[in-house]
């Protein structure tokens, strides 16, 4: 684990006034696959990145460099703007981004490889899909270690129902610094890293001021390594700033608004497509990890730009799940005593309705008749569905029948629309899949290449379901390739 004593620092001159701006920051960074000027970053996989090797993943395989590998990161607009320092954007009354940040118009994701690929697959098969290892993609020198804790180290993924693209961001705590969303293309079954590392750091090596602790809850790397005033320390926890003062001009002039800090994300990554972005629930950041401030910060599409959104109610979230209802709002379920929480997208706020003794488990929500239904399987199986048309109503305990294995720590499990069932996945090929309308549960043994063991601590939300495709998508290790599983006609 990094040293997590705060350096030596010269305290910052105040220079500006600036309350959770949102910065436009384009990098000098290392790139690791093909570096290209297009939308989409950097990018590996099927079209132009390296092959990756077979092999047992080794903790260090590059010696460090002294700095970043020379190259322009291109802007998520593909603007193809050089690279420039972090820079005051404008902000507007109601702090979100500025107008030209506009949410993505609903399309009809473009064809690509995969549907011949699709197209040539069995019902009920699984299909490894060639040249798509996540570790293409990581920044350079490549570390086995960081790269892999992106996925290994209780994260998750969510998933961009426009595009079509699993999003993976992870890492967090004394495992991972790495800061970046890495996206896989199903059309185009590639990967791009669609965010960059603060500049300084690179593969290898975190900056010494990412490794600092005491910022922690305000959930940013800072520019530089900086001394916290005694006077604003928790008083509880007097290793960390008291998260009420992250907001003294003092303090916001040193954090960068671009570099959120890399966390363990369990089930608490989502996509937000009325706003056209990816948003992570925020706890358990690097280096630390063990304080869950209230912010929550997402990534807007449209600009290539962070933003901090409305900070969620206080103990709502802990280790918990969240997911997407049909009207695009946001619901979390929080593990253990945790709060049980509904973020508004549109008004930009959250209702809390009481504590819910929830799981630690994965969720996703049956838009049919508007539950949302978590599962866990470690130490035992236990399902649990919470009525969003009654959302102070108390959860309703599910009977996982006996021909369900116990499935372990976190697994995959979404519901799928178009056949109006619940889906788990949790090692090898087997599939489980439930029918909301009376619970009873199915389990079936696909044919085609083996996924393989699931990662240590849980798959989380990387098992997905793809409706534009029909097809479940699988990320479960940085040194292994996409896996996709195409169901039979009905589950």
């Amino acid at each position: 684990m990094p040293d997590q004593q705060p350096p030596d620092a010269t305290r910052l001159t105040h220079k500006r006034q600036v309350t959770r701006a949102v910065l436009v920051s384009t990098l000098i960074v290392g790139g690791c696959g093909s570096d290209s000027n297009s939308a989409d970053g950097i990018e590996g996989g099927t079209t132009g990145a390296s092959t990756a090797s077979s092999g047992a993943r080794t903790t260090e395989e590059t010696t460090p460099s002294s700095g970043p590998t020379t190259g322009s990161a291109t802007p998520a607009d593909g603007s193809g703007t050089e690279a420039t320092e972090s820079t005051a954007a404008p902000e507007t009354d109601d702090g979100r981004a500025p107008e030209e940040c506009a949410p993505a118009s609903p399309t009809t994701p473009p064809s690509g490889p995969v549907d011949d690929a699709i197209a040539a697959m069995p019902p009920d098969s699984w299909l490894a899909l060639d040249n798509t290892w996540m570790r293409d993609v990581c920044p350079d020198p490549y570390n086995a270690y960081f790269c892999g804790s992106v996925i290994d180290a209780w994260s998750g993924a969510a998933y961009d129902h426009t595009r079509d693209r699993m999003l993976v961001y992870g890492g967090g705590h004394g495992d991972s610094y790495y800061n970046n969303i890495f996206a896989f293309d199903l059309a185009q079954m590639s990967w791009s890293r669609l965010t960059e590392l603060p500049v300084g750091a690179d593969g290898s090596s975190p900056t010494e001021a990412m490794r600092y602790v005491a910022l922690e809850p305000c959930a940013l790397y800072p520019k530089v390594p900086y001394e916290v005033p005694e006077r604003w320390l928790n008083p509880n926890y007097t290793i960390y700033i008291d998260y009420e003062h992250c907001d003294e001009p003092e303090i916001v002039d040193i954090l960068d608004y671009q570099q959120p800090r890399s966390s363990h994300t369990y089930n608490k990554n989502i996509y937000d497509a009325e706003n056209d972005q990816f948003c992570y629930l925020g706890g358990s950041y690097y280096p630390g990890a063990q304080t869950s401030p209230p912010r929550v910060i997402c990534y807007q599409f449209g600009c290539g730009e962070w933003r901090f959104v409305a900070d969620r109610p206080d103990g709502s979230i802990g280790r918990g799940a969240s997911a997407v209802d049909t009207n695009g709002d946001v619901w979390v379920v929080g593990s253990g005593n945790s709060g049980f929480v509904r973020y508004d997208v549109r008004a930009d706020s959250w209702e809390a309705f009481g504590n819910t003794n929830g799981l630690n488990g994965t969720a996703d929500i049956d838009t049919a008749r508007n539950q949302l239904v978590q599962l866990d399987g470690s130490p035992d199986n236990i399902m649990r569905s919470f009525d969003l048309n009654a959302p102070s109503s108390v959860f309703t305990e599910i009977p996982v029948p006996a021909n369900i294995p116990v499935l372990g720590p976190r697994p995959g499990f979404v519901y799928a629309p178009m056949h109006d069932r619940f889906v788990a996945w949790s090692g090898e090929r087997r599939i489980y899949v439930w029918d909301p309308e009376d619970w009873t549960a199915t389990v079936y043994n696909p044919d085609g290449d083996d996924p393989g063991e699931t990662a240590q601590w849980g798959t989380y939300g990387r098992f997905r379901y793809s409706p534009h495709r029909n097809v479940f998508v699988l990320v479960n290790d940085v040194e292994e390739n996409v896996f996709i599983y195409k169901p039979p006609a009905q589950l």
